[in-house]
């Protein structure tokens, strides 16, 4: 009998350890965060939002002019939860949520739900407070793009022809290109409304290659395939914007969701673009705001989002990583083809690297901001109380479950043993 006793304080003790631990590994990772009480997720007047917290309450006020918001709320258990939700026809919408989670430490996701079964979501902390969390994953648009290097012109060549390099395949890729880019600015004069236009198209037609982590992703394949990783995203939205004579630069570092305590030490490739509007630079990642996957020779089409075109450098930080910006130049690739000059081994290495993407960046679901299946939407915790365990833990409480259940057969067996 006293073993048994001492085995179950022994296991009760564990499974508090074991709790403990995780809470204060975690709050030690919060710790080092930078605090705002203001979140601007994008500077595109016709999509953003603006969250602010104020201890218990986080207040959102926003636009999505081509949207319909029908709910807004942070999924996890808190006290005494309440809301509510303003909308208005042109797409203005306004939000409350105020509640105190049940862990005293947390992260959380507050999410925005449109009509249409997609929603975005973006990561929130709780600390005595609610409060979004900074990592300087990403840094200004300006800095980045200011201190960007340039490719050279052999490794500009082969992101435009691949492997085989030639001069007609070169020549045919980049006029078609230039034609697709008039074609799909045609009216608009303004650069900034360009380079939405062209960010959205490339987001709604090209399809994320879920079945690699490299290969081709060169200008001449995915002008004829319209399938690509990051790498083939950036580069198609970066030649679209060279022909309207717009500044850009292809953002390298990595991007994967639900993998921010792990974000500024490991890597998950990734590559986005920045560009110059006036005497701004605007961030857009086209990969990470399509929706559509390529996946055992299946294409899959997607309502896509526009939660990273002009992205604030907090919000994009959630599951972005900049590490450098580089200019590639892709036009002039036809001149230094007729020059007959050779492409070293050192540009090809270069080339081949920055090509490779894993399959965690964009089309994954376990990244995404956004889905087009209701089904996908999530859960409501202040309606339905959901609250999300740990598989271990469940092993812990069940086995504690099933000693109790021998111990009390124990102690009847004993009593009806010494029973006179």
């Amino acid at each position: 009998m006293k073993h048994i006793i001492t085995l179950i304080l022994s296991l009760a003790v564990s499974l508090s350890v074991l709790i403990d631990g995780e809470a204060a590994d975690y709050a030690g990772f919060q710790s080092a965060l930078s605090r705002s009480n203001t979140l601007v997720t994008s500077h595109d007047k016709d999509c953003f939002e603006i969250l602010t917290t104020e201890n218990d309450r986080v207040t959102v006020r926003g636009k999505y002019a081509s949207k319909t918001v029908t709910d807004f709320f942070i999924n996890t258990s808190v006290f005494s939860a309440s809301k509510s939700l303003d909308t208005s026809e042109e797409g203005v919408f306004t939000a409350v949520f105020s509640g105190r989670p049940l862990a005293d430490k947390i992260s959380a996701t507050a999410y925005t739900i449109f009509s249409d079964g997609t929603y975005v979501g973006y990561r929130i902390e709780y600390a005595g407070g609610w409060f979004f969390g900074g990592n300087g994953a990403v840094t200004s648009a300006a800095e980045l793009f200011e201190q960007r290097s340039t490719a050279s012109e052999g490794v500009a060549a082969l992101y435009v022809c691949g492997d085989n390099i030639e001069v007609e395949r070169a020549s045919e890729t980049l006029k078609q290109l230039r034609n697709l880019s008039n074609e799909l600015t045609v009216g608009i004069t303004d650069d900034y409304k360009k380079a939405k236009a062209l960010s959205a198209w490339v987001a709604e037609n090209i399809y994320f290659d879920a079945n690699t982590t490299s290969g081709d992703n060169s200008l001449y394949r995915v002008n004829i395939t319209h399938i690509a990783n990051s790498t083939g995203y950036a580069n198609l939205y970066a030649v679209l914007l060279e022909a309207q004579g717009i500044e850009s630069a292809v953002v390298h570092g990595s991007a994967a969701r639900d993998h921010y305590e792990e974000l500024l030490t490991n890597t998950y490739p990734h590559e986005w673009v920045v560009f110059r509007y006036n005497d701004r630079a605007v961030f857009a990642d086209p990969a990470w705001d399509s929706r559509n996957s390529y996946e055992n020779d299946t294409q899959t089409k997607r309502e896509p989002v526009t939660t990273c075109f002009d992205a604030d450098p907090l919000a994009l930080s959630f599951d972005h990583r900049a590490d450098y910006a580089e200019e590639r130049l892709f036009f002039p690739t036809n001149e230094f083809l007729q020059r007959g000059e050779q492409i070293t081994e050192a540009e090809t290495t270069v080339a081949d690297t920055a090509a490779v993407t894993t399959s965690e960046t964009t089309a994954d679901t376990t990244i995404s901001v956004a889905d087009t299946t209701v089904a996908t939407e999530p859960t409501d915790a202040t309606d339905t109380d959901v609250v999300t365990i740990p598989l271990w833990y469940y092993f812990a409480v069940g086995g504690i479950c099933v000693i109790c259940v021998i111990l009390a057969v124990v102690f009847v067996k004993n009593i009806k043993q010494n029973k006179p």
